[in-house]
């Protein structure tokens, strides 16, 4: 009976631990997702945002542009100007070609453009070839053809210079939930609202889950009661743990831009939520990482973590649970129980992770400060707070926690040329 009770405890904590790790992948990825949804490269970053935006704000000047009296002289002086530059660059034109040709064509071309062209009797009808110009430009008819023609010339020409932003992986994630391109903010809405309701259930199966693995360490601190194989359940409890912890991501750097506003013609062009880096990795995702580098160092590294963080710990439990089974030890054993204890790093993997946390987010805030403007033309601000802690860090602390306790059983003698267990 209490056999079949052990395996119902064990398969419980499996079948717990499973979920959580199976929830918080899930919610890593939304996470991954919802980040490149709001990624600074289809915001601030891209082309065609910055187009539609422009076209917005130009085709609303011409909208509200009206000729008024006081602007009216200012039209009428630019007119001016221009018929007189035009008649000096025909004049210019018609003096070139008169010196082409043979001397006969000459004076052909001398005569007829003398007759034809009167450089400064054109000149004196400028002030009312303007003033006819702007009487037909004050036309409400006609102001608003010009107004619809400058629109549609702006518009085609914003329309058709290239783009070279690629939004691959942003349609992959919008066919993924069924959205369509214009329909991004709906998809983060539903992201969003996917890792809240992937974050209870976490926390549910994580509070149940820790609470079975506590049980065991309870019954023996705070009770009298002895259960036979009580160390099985121990150990099963802090390899759960420790799986939990090295499986799931500890920590998630999110740096971002909350808003980003700029005045062009005296309207404003904004952006929010532009997220300028964010990564999220747990201890086995950061072993592949540097493992498939394929860089001496980087492997280096993630062979020492590996072997400190996960290989050492887990001798150490199989090497509790095989004493107190075997009611005998080795060397082997012995130096895992009470070297690799000191050596394993897991406790330092915990400090390390608070204070890169701390660290990071300082260092970023300080960062982010540099690019923070209030001049009147431009405004950012940035924004660290969405980095935060996650789940795996709490297993991870729990397993260094309980693994400091945790001593095989049955053991006469605890010491040997190795020392004293730690």
């Amino acid at each position: 009976m209490k056999f079949i009770l052990h395996i119902l405890f064990s398969l419980i904590l499996i079948i717990l631990s499973f979920k959580i790790i199976s929830l918080s992948n899930d919610k890593q990825q939304f996470k991954y997702e919802l980040s490149e949804l709001n990624s600074i490269k289809y915001g601030l970053f891209d082309v065609n945002i910055w187009k539609d935006k422009i076209a917005d704000i130009i085709v609303k000047k011409i909208n509200e542009y009206e000729i008024t009296p006081e602007n009216s002289e200012y039209i009428r002086g630019n007119i001016e100007a221009g018929f007189y530059k035009l008649l000096d660059e025909l004049s210019a034109f018609l003096e070139n070609e008169q010196n082409k040709g043979n001397w006969f064509e000459k004076i052909i071309k001398n005569v007829v453009y003398g007759i034809a062209f009167n450089k400064e009797s054109f000149k004196t009808q400028v002030p009312l070839w303007a003033d006819e110009v702007v009487t037909l430009i004050e036309n409400p008819t006609t102001q608003q053809q010009l107004k619809d023609h400058l629109k549609n010339r702006i518009v085609k020409l914003i329309n058709d210079s290239k783009s070279f932003q690629e939004k691959v992986v942003l349609n992959k994630i919008l066919s993924k939930y069924n959205f369509r391109l214009n329909q991004v903010t709906n998809c983060k809405s539903y992201i969003e609202n996917e890792i809240e309701s992937t974050n209870r259930n976490i926390i549910i199966y994580s509070i149940v889950f820790i609470l079975l693995c506590l049980t065991p360490f309870a019954i023996e601190l705070f009770t009298t009661i002895e259960i036979e194989n009580l160390i099985i359940i121990k150990i099963a409890s802090l390899f759960l743990l420790l799986i939990i912890g090295i499986s799931t991501p500890m920590l998630s750097i999110d740096v971002r831009l909350s808003s980003f506003e700029i005045n062009l013609l005296g309207e404003k062009i904004s952006f929010t939520n532009q997220v300028l880096y964010f990564q999220s990795k747990s201890i086995l995702q950061v072993v592949k990482v540097l493992f498939t580098t394929l860089k001496f160092n980087s492997i280096l590294t993630g062979f020492l973590i590996f072997i400190f963080s996960i290989i050492f710990p887990l001798s150490k439990l199989f090497s509790i649970l095989y004493e107190s089974l075997t009611d005998n030890y080795t060397n082997f054993s012995r130096f895992f129980i009470e070297k690799t204890g000191k050596r394993s790093m897991a406790d330092v993997m915990v400090v390390s992770v608070f204070l890169s946390f701390l660290g990071i987010n300082s260092f970023l805030n300080s960062l982010l400060k540099l690019t923070e403007s209030t001049e009147e033309y431009i405004n950012v601000v940035p924004n660290n707070n969405h980095s935060n802690l996650e789940f795996g860090i709490l297993f991870f602390l729990l397993y260094v926690l309980l693994s400091l306790i945790t001593k095989p059983i049955n053991i006469e003698n605890n010491t040997s040329k190795f020392g004293k267990t730690f």
